[in-house]
């Protein structure tokens, strides 16, 4: 088993690695001022990113900003890309955002975040035994001896020893399978894999597929037994940060005014989506998704008294303390949590209006 100090000296080379071969993204003025960014999504577009195609198409452009939306291989990749240079902002899992900040690794800060609590769990049908006994939702001592199918690098593998610690359950007793997130479905059904994981987003189409073949889905959320952490967020590399802060300001202002927008208007929102990711015929299911991934995870109080996208500091603390106990870091590898955000840029004047799902 890799221990602590492996995990830190694996994660310093990786970095070195990513680093030295990466080359800064300068950004030069085009056209009318207008300045070009990469901004890296933690997978393909999938609808939980809308309201960032909003902001390119009706916020950034007028503003001066030619943000590129790009996918990656995951949050990891995001935080390699964006602190290493070859990126200028990405949209990441805080807490593989905090190990990539252990010990000032990488130069990369937070500058607004939508989820007020980490959206992640598990699935699985109910009453199915695959060979090694069902999972009982009440009573999670059952997940020992079961098989979780993920890819190794999610924030579902990294959020599930904590989640396990939390409710009593010995996480060396679950088996991780590395699995593509395409084909966690499947392998489910099949008997392959116990569980899989999933974010809220996704739950819909998975409980949905389950259904289909005559069988009763079961969730499992990790902030229902108390995992303290927030979800997403949208960082900035540091140079960009300390260099252009005026860009970035207008880049927060565009993200809280594409929320806000898509909230308000989601059938102009989600045909916007649809145009740049290929969704087109599916701006309906790109709505329901939207809507049942933010709904229940947004703090409508904090956004109305602070603005969209502010990162309450108390919460941020605990996320930033568990986000070092989920990945094992050593405290002496601990940077001040306070470095790990900013809510500089934040307008607390943008806040929510109509919503179209209340």
């Amino acid at each position: 088993m890799v221990n602590k100090k492996q995990a830190i000296i694996g994660l310093v080379i990786v970095v070195v690695v990513v680093a030295a071969v990466a080359v800064y993204f300068v950004v030069s003025p085009g056209g009318g001022g207008v300045r070009k960014y990469i901004m890296y999504l933690d997978w393909v577009p999938i609808p939980a990113h809308t309201h960032l195609f909003v902001a390119k198409e009706l916020y950034w452009l007028p503003a001066g900003l030619d943000v590129e939306l790009v996918r990656s291989s995951g949050s990891s990749d995001v935080a390699a890309k964006v602190g290493s240079g070859v990126g200028d902002f990405g949209h990441l899992d805080y807490q593989v955002l905090a190990k990539a900040q252990t010990a000032d690794i990488l130069p990369i800060t937070a500058v607004d975040g939508l989820d007020a609590k980490f959206s992640g769990g598990v699935y699985y049908i109910k009453n199915r035994d695959a060979g090694r006994g069902i999972i009982d939702g009440n009573d999670l001592k059952t997940l020992e001896g079961k098989i979780l199918g993920e890819p190794i690098w999610s924030n579902i593998v990294a959020a599930f020893p904590a989640f396990c610690r939390l409710v009593g359950v010995d996480p060396s007793k679950v088996e991780i399978k590395d699995i593509d997130p395409a084909a966690t479905l499947a392998a489910v059904l099949k008997g392959d894999t116990d569980m899989a994981g999933m974010i809220l987003g996704d739950w819909g189409t998975y409980k949905a597929g389950i259904e289909a073949e005559g069988k009763e889905a079961g969730a499992i959320w990790f902030a229902d037994y108390g995992l303290t952490l927030v979800g997403y967020v949208d960082a900035v590399n540091n140079h960009v940060l300390y260099e252009r802060p005026d860009d970035v300001r207008k880049f927060v202002e565009g993200v809280q005014k594409g929320f806000q927008y898509t909230v308000a208007h989601p059938d102009e929102a989600f045909a916007i989506f649809a145009k740049y990711a290929g969704w087109e015929g599916r701006e309906g299911l790109a709505k329901e998704m939207y809507a049942s991934t933010y709904a229940p995870i947004i703090n409508e109080e904090v956004m109305n008294a602070h603005g969209i996208g502010y990162m309450d500091p108390a919460l941020m603390e605990s996320s930033y303390k568990t986000a070092m106990d989920m990945h094992q870091i050593p405290s002496e590898f601990w940077i001040d949590w306070h470095k790990s955000f900013t809510n500089e840029f934040v307008n607390p004047s943008i806040t929510l209006g109509p919503i179209y799902w209340k």
